[in-house]
């Protein structure tokens, strides 16, 4: 199988935007109160903003590993990471769609593009292309 690019396009664009998610609860911003935690905070606790402040710099951190990729910079080194994240989003995009909070389940749009390229990318591995 080969390498979509326009979903892995797409996966920066969600990436992009989880980061801004993550970084807005850090920052207890309020127009995200209803799109993290189950929209269940008018202020986030320390605790939660300090966990989604880590997220954010995975999150980074995977950002620029998917656009390194992108760019022919990178390769598919292994296969268990990818394997991981694929189950990982897929998950997530569970999670987000059954949230209490309408505005949080919007979320599972971006969470399943990650999970099908990371799905994608993990065909791609295993077929040696």
């Amino acid at each position: 199988m080969r390498v979509n690019k326009a979903l892995l396009f797409a996966s920066i664009v969600s990436l992009s935007y989880n980061a801004v998610v993550l970084f807005s609860v850090f920052l207890n911003l309020d127009w995200v109160h209803s799109r993290a935690a189950g929209g269940q905070f008018n202020s986030f606790p320390t605790l939660i903003r300090i966990i989604y402040l880590f997220m954010g710099f995975l999150t980074m951190a995977l950002l620029f590993w998917l656009f390194k990729f992108y760019k022919g910079i990178s390769s598919l080194k292994n296969s268990r990471f990818v394997s991981f994240l694929k189950y990982l989003f897929g998950f997530s995009t569970f999670m987000q769609l059954i949230s209490r909070s309408t505005d949080e389940r919007w979320n599972a749009i971006p969470a399943f593009i990650l999970a099908l390229t990371f799905f994608n990318l993990s065909k791609v591995k295993q077929s040696g292309d």
